[in-house]
């Protein structure tokens, strides 16, 4: 990837940065309750 467009990108990243915040975070919760999902059903074989 070319500087230029990194250092865009980052930049934009930077101005969004609450709107990137929240969209990490919504991910991440995501991810966690699947992960805790498969967890509780791995448990409940045993």
């Amino acid at each position: 990837m070319e500087v230029t467009k990194l250092r865009w990108v980052q930049d934009e990243m930077f101005r969004n940065w609450n709107y990137v915040k929240e969209i990490g975070v919504d991910i991440a919760s995501l991810i966690l309750s699947q992960l805790l999902d498969e967890l509780v059903a791995n448990l409940n074989h045993f």
